[in-house]
């Protein structure tokens, strides 16, 4: 089939979503996509959902794209609304539950205007938006892999605020005696480093988070004990879960109780293959651009 070309939206390369996108792009690629990216702020300069919607229809009335891919619901809004443009061509990426009343219900309008165009990435999503399609992400085992280093103490790597469940994390080790190393302002490369540095690596998100790729480089990275929660993509995976931070429990215990169970998991966490998982159950960026691909295909 002749070189097809696609337009990916996002809101900004920094953070999970960019991430994301560069490995997307560079497996379409491959694939046989002619990819184009463009960034709402770094690229268009536009930091607000109003001041974006005349900038990227502008943007599609100037190039031809047989594809178009927003990364989250306020890149998907401009195409939609006032009126529909390219309905058939468009696809959107839902990365995570948005929290605020106004962003919640716009994302629902989105996501049930756009019905099966909706690609998610984690089970959660999957559940509030029933027509869409899930497709979990990949991790990169060429780039996080084991090096073959001595481990001690556990790392963490998400924001140091309470939302990560920062807090409790720190004061479990605290009393357990435990080092806790924190990654921050670090690049892929050095991330990997970090990993290759711990023996146990702790992620315990909001239980509206996307997907929770961390995890994945933490086993990819051959890290022996990974814990954290269902929340995101930890439902299918097989890490040690800490009680009282799932989403369907959450809410029944106090912060004592939540720290006493994760204390507990820390203590008792088992050391495991994690790499082989990874390649035998394909959570690898080639098979989740398989299967956009198909998807796309199927459209053309």
């Amino acid at each position: 089939m002749a070189e097809k070309r696609i337009l990916i939206l996002l809101k900004r390369w920094k953070g999970g979503v960019g991430a994301y996108t560069k490995n997307v792009s560079k497996e379409l690629t491959k694939l046989g996509w002619k990819v184009k990216v463009v960034s709402r702020e770094e690229d268009l300069k536009i930091n607000s959902l109003a001041k974006s919607i005349t900038a990227i229809r502008n943007l599609l009335k100037n190039e031809d794209f047989d594809i178009i891919y927003t990364q989250d619901w306020s890149l998907a809004f401009p195409l939609l609304f006032p009126t529909p443009l390219l309905e058939k061509k468009h696809f959107s990426c839902f990365h995570g539950q948005s929290t605020s009343f106004i962003s919640k219900t716009l994302q629902r309008i989105v996501g049930n205007t756009m019905g099966r165009k909706v690609i998610v990435v984690g089970s959660q999503l999957s559940k509030i938006f029933s027509n869409s399609n899930l497709i979990f992400e990949g991790v990169n085992t060429k780039l996080f892999k084991p090096l073959n280093k001595n481990r001690t103490g556990i790392g963490f790597a998400n924001f140091k605020n309470e939302i990560y469940n920062f807090n409790l994390i720190q004061k479990a080790c605290d009393e357990l005696g435990e080092t806790l190393f924190i990654a921050e302002g670090l690049n892929e490369k050095q991330m990997n480093e970090f990993y290759n540095k711990i023996e146990t690596f702790i992620s315990l998100p909001p239980t509206y988070t996307g997907f929770g790729l961390v995890w994945l480089e933490a086993m990819a990275a051959g890290v022996p004990k990974v814990i954290g929660s269902n929340s995101g993509v930890g439902n299918k995976l097989p890490i040690e879960k800490v009680k009282g931070f799932n989403p369907a429990d959450e809410s029944k215990y106090s912060e004592q109780e939540k720290l006493e169970f994760l204390k507990k998991a820390i203590t008792n966490a088992k050391k495991k293959d994690y790499k082989k998982w990874l390649k035998d159950n394909k959570f690898t960026w080639e098979e989740h651009a398989k299967k956009l691909n198909n998807i796309f295909r199927k459209t053309l």
